[in-house]
Protein backbone atom coordinates (compact mmCIF):
# COMPACT_ATOMS: atom_id res chain seq x y z
CA UNK A 1 0.00 0.00 0.00
CA UNK A 2 1.33 3.37 -0.97
CA UNK A 3 2.70 5.80 1.61
CA UNK A 4 0.10 8.44 0.79
CA UNK A 5 -2.68 5.98 1.61
CA UNK A 6 -1.14 5.31 4.99
CA UNK A 7 -0.69 9.00 5.68
CA UNK A 8 -4.32 9.69 4.87
CA UNK A 9 -5.28 6.74 7.07
CA UNK A 10 -3.67 8.27 10.14
CA UNK A 11 -4.80 11.78 9.25
CA UNK A 12 -8.37 10.47 9.27
CA UNK A 13 -7.79 9.25 12.82
CA UNK A 14 -6.17 12.51 13.75
CA UNK A 15 -9.11 14.61 12.62
CA UNK A 16 -10.16 17.21 15.16
CA UNK A 17 -13.76 16.05 14.84
CA UNK A 18 -12.79 12.53 15.91
CA UNK A 19 -10.16 13.20 18.53
CA UNK A 20 -11.05 16.29 20.49
CA UNK A 21 -13.64 16.40 23.25
CA UNK A 22 -17.22 16.48 22.00
CA UNK A 23 -19.67 19.12 23.15
CA UNK A 24 -23.36 18.33 23.52
CA UNK A 25 -24.35 19.82 20.14
CA UNK A 26 -21.67 17.80 18.36
CA UNK A 27 -22.87 14.59 20.00
CA UNK A 28 -26.51 15.25 19.19
CA UNK A 29 -25.80 16.08 15.53
CA UNK A 30 -23.48 13.11 15.13
CA UNK A 31 -25.93 10.69 16.72
CA UNK A 32 -28.74 11.86 14.43
CA UNK A 33 -26.54 11.31 11.41
CA UNK A 34 -25.45 7.92 12.73
CA UNK A 35 -29.05 6.80 13.26
CA UNK A 36 -29.82 7.63 9.62
CA UNK A 37 -26.82 5.68 8.35
CA UNK A 38 -26.60 2.97 10.99
CA UNK A 39 -27.61 0.28 8.50
CA UNK A 40 -24.64 1.19 6.34
CA UNK A 41 -22.18 0.77 9.20
CA UNK A 42 -20.17 -2.40 9.35
CA UNK A 43 -21.46 -5.05 11.74
CA UNK A 44 -18.40 -6.73 13.21
CA UNK A 45 -20.47 -9.66 14.47
CA UNK A 46 -22.07 -10.30 11.12
CA UNK A 47 -20.90 -13.38 9.20
CA UNK A 48 -19.01 -12.58 5.97
CA UNK A 49 -20.68 -13.69 2.76
CA UNK A 50 -17.45 -14.92 1.13
CA UNK A 51 -14.79 -17.30 2.37
CA UNK A 52 -13.24 -14.22 3.97
CA UNK A 53 -13.86 -10.50 3.77
CA UNK A 54 -11.39 -7.62 3.62
CA UNK A 55 -12.44 -4.62 5.70
CA UNK A 56 -11.11 -1.08 5.63
CA UNK A 57 -9.72 -0.17 9.05
CA UNK A 58 -11.31 3.24 8.68
CA UNK A 59 -14.70 1.48 8.82
CA UNK A 60 -13.69 -0.24 12.06
CA UNK A 61 -12.66 3.12 13.51
CA UNK A 62 -16.06 4.59 12.57
CA UNK A 63 -17.79 1.80 14.46
CA UNK A 64 -15.42 2.41 17.37
CA UNK A 65 -16.21 6.13 17.42
CA UNK A 66 -19.96 5.49 17.43
CA UNK A 67 -19.60 3.54 20.67
CA UNK A 68 -17.40 6.25 22.21
CA UNK A 69 -19.86 9.00 21.33
CA UNK A 70 -22.78 7.06 22.79
CA UNK A 71 -20.88 6.53 26.02
CA UNK A 72 -19.96 10.22 26.17
CA UNK A 73 -23.65 11.10 26.02
CA UNK A 74 -24.43 8.51 28.68
CA UNK A 75 -21.58 9.25 31.09
CA UNK A 76 -20.81 12.93 30.40
CA UNK A 77 -17.09 12.12 30.25
CA UNK A 78 -14.61 13.69 27.85
CA UNK A 79 -13.64 11.82 24.68
CA UNK A 80 -10.26 10.88 26.18
CA UNK A 81 -11.81 9.51 29.36
CA UNK A 82 -14.65 7.66 27.64
CA UNK A 83 -12.17 5.96 25.32
CA UNK A 84 -10.01 4.67 28.19
CA UNK A 85 -13.03 3.38 30.13
CA UNK A 86 -14.25 1.46 27.07
CA UNK A 87 -10.77 0.03 26.49
CA UNK A 88 -10.72 -1.26 30.07
CA UNK A 89 -14.17 -2.85 29.59
CA UNK A 90 -13.13 -4.47 26.28
CA UNK A 91 -15.69 -2.33 24.44
CA UNK A 92 -18.57 -4.09 26.18
CA UNK A 93 -20.91 -1.11 26.13
CA UNK A 94 -23.95 -2.94 27.53
CA UNK A 95 -22.07 -4.21 30.57
CA UNK A 96 -20.61 -0.76 31.21
CA UNK A 97 -24.03 0.89 31.11
CA UNK A 98 -25.28 -1.60 33.68
CA UNK A 99 -22.54 -0.87 36.23
CA UNK A 100 -21.54 2.73 35.54
CA UNK A 101 -23.71 4.88 37.85
CA UNK A 102 -23.36 2.59 40.88
CA UNK A 103 -19.58 2.33 40.53
CA UNK A 104 -18.37 5.54 38.89
CA UNK A 105 -15.40 6.09 41.24
CA UNK A 106 -14.32 2.43 41.19
CA UNK A 107 -14.55 2.18 37.39
CA UNK A 108 -12.72 5.49 36.95
CA UNK A 109 -9.78 4.24 39.00
CA UNK A 110 -9.76 0.80 37.37
CA UNK A 111 -9.91 2.41 33.93
CA UNK A 112 -6.88 4.58 34.78
CA UNK A 113 -8.61 7.94 34.30
CA UNK A 114 -8.45 8.84 38.03
CA UNK A 115 -5.61 8.38 40.47
CA UNK A 116 -6.03 5.81 43.21
CA UNK A 117 -5.16 6.59 46.84
CA UNK A 118 -2.29 4.10 46.69
CA UNK A 119 -0.88 5.88 43.66
CA UNK A 120 -1.15 9.29 45.31
CA UNK A 121 0.67 8.06 48.42
CA UNK A 122 3.47 6.48 46.39
CA UNK A 123 3.98 9.64 44.33
CA UNK A 124 3.88 11.83 47.43
CA UNK A 125 6.54 9.68 49.04
CA UNK A 126 8.74 9.97 45.94
CA UNK A 127 8.39 13.76 45.77
CA UNK A 128 9.05 14.26 49.48
CA UNK A 129 12.20 12.12 49.32
CA UNK A 130 13.60 13.92 46.28
CA UNK A 131 12.45 17.50 46.98
CA UNK A 132 12.80 18.66 43.38
CA UNK A 133 12.53 22.39 42.58
CA UNK A 134 9.52 23.64 40.57
CA UNK A 135 9.51 23.14 36.80
CA UNK A 136 11.88 20.19 36.98
CA UNK A 137 11.39 17.30 34.58
CA UNK A 138 10.66 14.13 36.52
CA UNK A 139 12.58 12.06 33.96
CA UNK A 140 15.80 13.92 33.19
CA UNK A 141 15.67 16.25 36.27
CA UNK A 142 16.43 19.33 34.14
CA UNK A 143 14.53 22.60 34.36
CA UNK A 144 11.94 23.43 31.70
CA UNK A 145 9.66 26.23 30.64
CA UNK A 146 6.11 25.39 31.84
CA UNK A 147 4.84 26.02 28.32
CA UNK A 148 7.19 23.34 27.00
CA UNK A 149 6.03 20.61 29.35
CA UNK A 150 3.50 17.79 29.01
CA UNK A 151 1.41 16.09 31.67
CA UNK A 152 -1.85 14.31 32.32
CA UNK A 153 -4.37 15.65 34.84
CA UNK A 154 -2.13 14.16 37.54
CA UNK A 155 0.15 17.16 36.85
CA UNK A 156 3.31 15.04 36.69
CA UNK A 157 5.06 17.37 34.30
CA UNK A 158 7.93 16.32 32.06
CA UNK A 159 9.74 18.20 29.33
CA UNK A 160 8.44 17.60 25.81
CA UNK A 161 11.60 15.85 24.64
CA UNK A 162 11.47 13.27 27.44
CA UNK A 163 7.74 12.67 27.02
CA UNK A 164 8.07 12.21 23.26
CA UNK A 165 10.99 9.83 23.69
CA UNK A 166 8.98 7.84 26.22
CA UNK A 167 6.05 7.47 23.82
CA UNK A 168 8.36 6.52 20.92
CA UNK A 169 10.06 3.86 23.02
CA UNK A 170 6.70 2.38 24.05
CA UNK A 171 5.59 2.40 20.41
CA UNK A 172 8.62 0.37 19.36
CA UNK A 173 8.75 -2.06 22.29
CA UNK A 174 5.02 -2.54 22.97
CA UNK A 175 3.24 -1.61 19.70
CA UNK A 176 0.18 -3.78 20.33
CA UNK A 177 -0.61 -2.20 23.70
CA UNK A 178 0.46 1.39 23.09
CA UNK A 179 -3.13 2.57 23.77
CA UNK A 180 -2.67 1.44 27.39
CA UNK A 181 0.55 3.29 28.17
CA UNK A 182 0.92 4.52 31.78
CA UNK A 183 2.15 7.93 32.91
CA UNK A 184 5.98 8.06 32.72
CA UNK A 185 6.29 8.65 36.47
CA UNK A 186 6.64 5.32 38.23
CA UNK A 187 3.73 4.70 40.60
CA UNK A 188 1.18 6.82 38.74
CA UNK A 189 -1.77 4.71 37.60
CA UNK A 190 -3.13 7.10 34.93
CA UNK A 191 -2.96 6.05 31.26
CA UNK A 192 -1.89 8.36 28.46
CA UNK A 193 -4.83 9.92 26.63
CA UNK A 194 -5.46 10.49 22.93
CA UNK A 195 -4.61 14.16 23.38
CA UNK A 196 -1.18 13.29 24.80
CA UNK A 197 -0.45 10.90 21.93
CA UNK A 198 -1.44 13.57 19.47
CA UNK A 199 1.09 15.98 21.02
CA UNK A 200 3.89 13.42 21.10
CA UNK A 201 3.43 11.51 17.87
CA UNK A 202 4.47 13.57 14.86
CA UNK A 203 6.48 11.07 12.78
CA UNK A 204 4.50 8.97 10.29
CA UNK A 205 6.13 5.76 11.51
CA UNK A 206 4.73 6.15 15.03
CA UNK A 207 1.41 7.46 13.76
CA UNK A 208 0.92 4.21 11.85
CA UNK A 209 1.84 2.13 14.91
CA UNK A 210 -0.68 4.01 17.02
CA UNK A 211 -3.40 3.77 14.37
CA UNK A 212 -2.92 0.00 14.07
CA UNK A 213 -2.97 -0.36 17.83
CA UNK A 214 -6.40 1.31 17.95
CA UNK A 215 -7.77 -1.27 15.54
CA UNK A 216 -6.11 -4.25 17.25
CA UNK A 217 -7.45 -3.21 20.63
CA UNK A 218 -11.01 -2.79 19.34
CA UNK A 219 -11.21 -6.14 17.51
CA UNK A 220 -9.14 -8.15 20.02
CA UNK A 221 -12.19 -9.80 21.59
CA UNK A 222 -13.51 -10.88 18.17
CA UNK A 223 -11.57 -13.98 17.08
CA UNK A 224 -13.04 -13.80 13.59
CA UNK A 225 -11.41 -10.46 12.75
CA UNK A 226 -7.68 -9.75 12.57
CA UNK A 227 -5.63 -6.91 11.09
CA UNK A 228 -3.37 -7.69 8.17
CA UNK A 229 0.15 -8.36 9.59
CA UNK A 230 1.74 -6.14 6.93
CA UNK A 231 2.95 -3.16 9.00
CA UNK A 232 2.13 -0.78 6.12
CA UNK A 233 -1.38 -2.10 5.47
CA UNK A 234 -4.59 -0.54 6.77
CA UNK A 235 -6.91 -3.47 6.18
CA UNK A 236 -8.42 -6.17 8.39
CA UNK A 237 -9.75 -9.62 7.53
CA UNK A 238 -12.99 -11.20 8.73
CA UNK A 239 -13.65 -14.95 8.40
CA UNK A 240 -16.68 -17.11 9.29
CA UNK A 241 -14.59 -19.38 11.54
CA UNK A 242 -11.16 -18.73 13.02
CA UNK A 243 -9.10 -21.46 11.36
CA UNK A 244 -5.79 -21.81 9.54
CA UNK A 245 -6.71 -20.23 6.21
CA UNK A 246 -4.61 -18.65 3.46
CA UNK A 247 -5.44 -14.95 3.12
CA UNK A 248 -4.49 -12.82 0.14
CA UNK A 249 -4.85 -9.24 1.30
CA UNK A 250 -5.37 -6.40 -1.18
CA UNK A 251 -1.98 -5.02 -0.16
CA UNK A 252 -0.32 -8.13 -1.65
CA UNK A 253 0.47 -9.80 1.68
CA UNK A 254 -0.17 -13.57 1.82
CA UNK A 255 -0.57 -14.96 5.33
CA UNK A 256 -2.25 -17.55 7.51
CA UNK A 257 -5.26 -16.15 9.38
CA UNK A 258 -4.66 -18.32 12.46
CA UNK A 259 -0.95 -17.69 13.16
CA UNK A 260 -0.55 -14.48 11.05
CA UNK A 261 2.71 -15.87 9.64
CA UNK A 262 3.51 -16.05 5.93
CA UNK A 263 1.14 -18.39 4.09
CA UNK A 264 2.30 -21.97 4.67
CA UNK A 265 -0.19 -24.04 2.62
CA UNK A 266 -0.18 -27.10 2.54
CA UNK A 267 1.53 -27.21 5.97
CA UNK A 268 -0.41 -26.69 9.18
CA UNK A 269 0.70 -24.06 11.69
CA UNK A 270 2.59 -26.58 13.82
CA UNK A 271 4.71 -27.76 10.89
CA UNK A 272 5.44 -24.19 9.80
CA UNK A 273 6.40 -23.13 13.33
CA UNK A 274 8.68 -26.12 13.82
CA UNK A 275 10.41 -25.59 10.49
CA UNK A 276 10.87 -21.89 11.21
CA UNK A 277 12.50 -22.71 14.53
CA UNK A 278 14.81 -25.18 12.80
CA UNK A 279 16.06 -22.61 10.30
CA UNK A 280 16.16 -19.48 12.47
CA UNK A 281 19.75 -18.29 12.94
CA UNK A 282 21.13 -21.75 12.27
CA UNK A 283 22.69 -21.03 8.89
CA UNK A 284 22.24 -24.49 7.36
CA UNK A 285 20.70 -27.89 7.86
CA UNK A 286 24.00 -29.36 9.06
CA UNK A 287 24.30 -26.69 11.76
CA UNK A 288 20.78 -27.34 12.99
CA UNK A 289 21.19 -31.11 13.21
CA UNK A 290 24.50 -30.72 15.05
CA UNK A 291 22.87 -28.31 17.54
CA UNK A 292 20.02 -30.74 18.20
CA UNK A 293 22.38 -33.69 18.65
CA UNK A 294 25.03 -31.98 20.81
CA UNK A 295 23.41 -29.13 22.73
CA UNK A 296 20.42 -28.47 24.99
CA UNK A 297 18.71 -25.34 26.25
CA UNK A 298 18.96 -24.33 29.90
CA UNK A 299 15.53 -25.28 31.37
CA UNK A 300 15.39 -21.97 33.24
CA UNK A 301 16.56 -19.27 30.82
CA UNK A 302 16.81 -21.12 27.49
CA UNK A 303 20.52 -20.44 26.88
CA UNK A 304 22.04 -23.02 24.51
CA UNK A 305 24.60 -25.24 26.27
CA UNK A 306 27.09 -27.75 24.85
CA UNK A 307 28.10 -30.77 26.95
CA UNK A 308 31.87 -31.12 26.55
CA UNK A 309 32.56 -33.43 29.52
CA UNK A 310 31.10 -36.71 30.77
CA UNK A 311 29.54 -35.45 34.01
CA UNK A 312 25.79 -34.77 33.94
CA UNK A 313 26.11 -31.84 36.38
CA UNK A 314 25.61 -28.75 34.20
CA UNK A 315 25.83 -25.06 35.13
CA UNK A 316 24.42 -22.30 32.93
CA UNK A 317 27.47 -20.02 33.14
CA UNK A 318 26.76 -16.37 33.96
CA UNK A 319 29.97 -15.24 32.24
CA UNK A 320 28.58 -16.68 28.99
CA UNK A 321 25.28 -14.83 29.38
CA UNK A 322 23.49 -17.59 31.33
CA UNK A 323 21.52 -17.52 34.55
CA UNK A 324 23.69 -19.72 36.80
CA UNK A 325 21.07 -22.48 37.07
CA UNK A 326 22.48 -25.95 37.90
CA UNK A 327 20.70 -28.89 36.33
CA UNK A 328 21.02 -32.49 35.17
CA UNK A 329 21.93 -32.98 31.51
CA UNK A 330 19.79 -36.13 31.24
CA UNK A 331 16.47 -35.18 32.86
CA UNK A 332 16.95 -31.36 32.83
CA UNK A 333 15.76 -31.22 36.44
CA UNK A 334 17.41 -29.12 39.19
CA UNK A 335 20.72 -30.66 40.22
CA UNK A 336 19.97 -30.23 43.93
CA UNK A 337 17.05 -32.68 43.49
CA UNK A 338 19.52 -35.48 42.70
CA UNK A 339 20.70 -37.79 45.46
CA UNK A 340 24.50 -38.03 45.32
CA UNK A 341 25.68 -41.28 46.94
CA UNK A 342 28.90 -41.88 45.02
CA UNK A 343 31.03 -40.59 42.16
CA UNK A 344 28.85 -42.66 39.79
CA UNK A 345 25.89 -40.45 40.67
CA UNK A 346 27.46 -37.68 38.59
CA UNK A 347 27.36 -39.86 35.46
CA UNK A 348 23.94 -41.50 35.79
CA UNK A 349 20.36 -40.25 36.26
CA UNK A 350 17.81 -42.22 38.27
CA UNK A 351 14.88 -39.90 37.48
CA UNK A 352 13.63 -42.19 34.73
CA UNK A 353 10.08 -40.91 34.63
CA UNK A 354 11.21 -37.34 34.49
CA UNK A 355 13.80 -38.25 31.91
CA UNK A 356 11.15 -39.77 29.63
CA UNK A 357 8.84 -36.76 30.10
CA UNK A 358 11.62 -34.32 29.17
CA UNK A 359 12.73 -36.52 26.28
CA UNK A 360 9.25 -36.38 24.80
CA UNK A 361 8.99 -32.64 25.39
CA UNK A 362 12.36 -31.86 23.81
CA UNK A 363 11.98 -34.23 20.86
CA UNK A 364 12.65 -32.52 17.54
CA UNK A 365 9.93 -34.40 15.67
CA UNK A 366 6.40 -33.73 17.02
CA UNK A 367 4.70 -36.74 18.55
CA UNK A 368 2.18 -37.08 15.75
CA UNK A 369 5.03 -37.41 13.22
CA UNK A 370 7.42 -39.54 15.25
CA UNK A 371 6.31 -43.05 14.23
CA UNK A 372 7.63 -42.78 10.69
CA UNK A 373 11.07 -41.87 12.01
CA UNK A 374 11.48 -44.81 14.36
CA UNK A 375 14.66 -46.66 13.44
CA UNK A 376 15.68 -43.94 10.95
CA UNK A 377 17.80 -41.69 13.15
CA UNK A 378 20.91 -42.36 11.10
CA UNK A 379 19.18 -41.06 7.98
CA UNK A 380 17.66 -38.02 9.69
CA UNK A 381 20.60 -35.73 8.93
CA UNK A 382 20.65 -36.59 5.21
CA UNK A 383 16.89 -36.29 5.03
CA UNK A 384 16.83 -32.87 6.68
CA UNK A 385 19.64 -31.48 4.51
CA UNK A 386 17.93 -32.72 1.34
CA UNK A 387 14.67 -30.92 2.09
CA UNK A 388 16.40 -27.89 3.54
CA UNK A 389 18.32 -27.33 0.30
CA UNK A 390 15.15 -27.63 -1.83
CA UNK A 391 13.29 -25.30 0.52
CA UNK A 392 16.15 -22.79 0.51
CA UNK A 393 16.34 -22.83 -3.29
CA UNK A 394 12.69 -21.82 -3.68
CA UNK A 395 13.01 -19.32 -0.85
CA UNK A 396 15.78 -17.60 -2.82
CA UNK A 397 13.70 -17.74 -6.02
CA UNK A 398 10.79 -16.16 -4.14
CA UNK A 399 12.98 -13.32 -2.86
CA UNK A 400 14.37 -12.78 -6.36
CA UNK A 401 10.85 -12.61 -7.82
CA UNK A 402 9.88 -9.93 -5.29
CA UNK A 403 12.94 -7.90 -6.30
CA UNK A 404 11.83 -8.10 -9.94
CA UNK A 405 8.60 -6.21 -9.19
CA UNK A 406 10.09 -2.71 -9.36
CA UNK A 407 12.12 -3.54 -12.47
CA UNK A 408 9.09 -4.98 -14.27
CA UNK A 409 7.08 -1.92 -13.28
CA UNK A 410 9.73 0.34 -14.81
CA UNK A 411 9.89 -1.85 -17.93
CA UNK A 412 6.10 -1.61 -18.37
CA UNK A 413 6.23 2.15 -17.95
CA UNK A 414 8.79 2.46 -20.75
CA UNK A 415 6.75 0.25 -23.06
CA UNK A 416 3.56 2.24 -22.49
CA UNK A 417 5.04 5.75 -22.55
CA UNK A 418 7.91 5.39 -24.99
CA UNK A 419 6.76 2.63 -27.34
CA UNK A 420 3.01 3.31 -27.27
CA UNK A 421 2.00 -0.09 -25.91
CA UNK A 422 -1.46 -0.37 -24.38
CA UNK A 423 -1.84 -1.24 -20.70
CA UNK A 424 -3.72 -4.39 -21.71
CA UNK A 425 -0.77 -5.48 -23.88
CA UNK A 426 1.63 -5.70 -20.94
CA UNK A 427 -0.58 -6.52 -17.96
CA UNK A 428 0.32 -10.19 -18.35
CA UNK A 429 3.79 -9.33 -16.97
CA UNK A 430 2.34 -8.56 -13.53
CA UNK A 431 0.11 -11.62 -13.69
CA UNK A 432 3.06 -13.82 -14.59
CA UNK A 433 5.24 -12.43 -11.84
CA UNK A 434 2.48 -12.90 -9.26
CA UNK A 435 2.08 -16.48 -10.43
CA UNK A 436 5.83 -17.07 -10.03
CA UNK A 437 5.66 -15.68 -6.48
CA UNK A 438 2.68 -17.86 -5.57
CA UNK A 439 4.25 -20.99 -7.08
CA UNK A 440 7.61 -20.54 -5.36
CA UNK A 441 5.87 -19.92 -2.03
CA UNK A 442 3.83 -23.08 -2.54
CA UNK A 443 6.88 -25.09 -3.59
CA UNK A 444 8.98 -24.16 -0.58
CA UNK A 445 6.06 -25.06 1.68
CA UNK A 446 5.56 -28.36 -0.14
CA UNK A 447 9.11 -29.40 0.73
CA UNK A 448 8.44 -28.63 4.39
CA UNK A 449 5.23 -30.65 4.19
CA UNK A 450 7.02 -33.50 2.40
CA UNK A 451 9.69 -33.54 5.11
CA UNK A 452 7.01 -34.46 7.65
CA UNK A 453 5.18 -36.75 5.22
CA UNK A 454 5.55 -40.49 5.60
CA UNK A 455 7.51 -41.69 2.58
CA UNK A 456 5.28 -44.75 2.36
CA UNK A 457 2.26 -42.55 1.63
CA UNK A 458 3.87 -40.82 -1.34
CA UNK A 459 3.42 -42.08 -4.88
CA UNK A 460 4.91 -41.56 -8.31
CA UNK A 461 2.12 -39.14 -9.26
CA UNK A 462 3.05 -36.83 -6.37
CA UNK A 463 6.71 -36.72 -7.41
CA UNK A 464 5.88 -36.25 -11.10
CA UNK A 465 3.46 -33.38 -10.46
CA UNK A 466 5.95 -31.74 -8.12
CA UNK A 467 8.65 -31.96 -10.77
CA UNK A 468 6.34 -30.48 -13.42
CA UNK A 469 5.42 -27.56 -11.14
CA UNK A 470 9.08 -26.86 -10.38
CA UNK A 471 10.13 -26.94 -14.04
CA UNK A 472 7.26 -24.73 -15.20
CA UNK A 473 7.88 -22.20 -12.42
CA UNK A 474 11.61 -22.04 -13.15
CA UNK A 475 10.94 -21.65 -16.89
CA UNK A 476 8.49 -18.81 -16.31
CA UNK A 477 10.95 -17.04 -14.01
CA UNK A 478 13.66 -17.27 -16.67
CA UNK A 479 11.32 -15.82 -19.30
CA UNK A 480 10.28 -12.84 -17.22
CA UNK A 481 13.81 -11.76 -16.30
CA UNK A 482 14.46 -8.43 -17.96
CA UNK A 483 17.10 -9.68 -20.36
CA UNK A 484 14.45 -12.02 -21.84
CA UNK A 485 11.47 -9.68 -21.93
CA UNK A 486 12.18 -8.11 -25.32
CA UNK A 487 12.34 -11.56 -26.90
CA UNK A 488 8.80 -12.50 -25.88
CA UNK A 489 7.01 -9.27 -26.75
Amino acid sequence: MEDEDNDQYYEDYNDEEDYNDYNEEDIEDNNKEEEKNIKNEINLNEQPIKDYEIIQNSEIIKKRDIIIQKFIEFSNLSYDEAELVLIYYDWNYDKLMEYWFDNIEKISIESHICQSEESKKEIQKFLSENELPPNTCLICYSEFNPEDSISLKCEHKMCKDCYKEYVKNKSETEPNSIVMTPCPLKGCNLFLTRTIFKKCITEKKYQRIFAKSLVRNFIARNNNIKPCPNPRCNLSIRVPVSLAKEIKCNCGWNFCFLCLEESHVPCDCEMAKLWKESTREKGSGEDFIWMKENTKNCPKCGTNIEKNQGCNHMTCQRRAGGCGFEFCWVCLGPWNAHIITSIDSYYTCLNKEKKEEKRQRKRFIPKKFEEKFLGKKKNLLDRYIKFYQSWDSHKNSLEFAYKLKDRVKEFKYNLINKKAFLESDVEYLDESLNMIIDCNRLLKNIFVYEYFLDEDTKNVLFDNNLEILQNQTDSLLELIELNQLTDIL
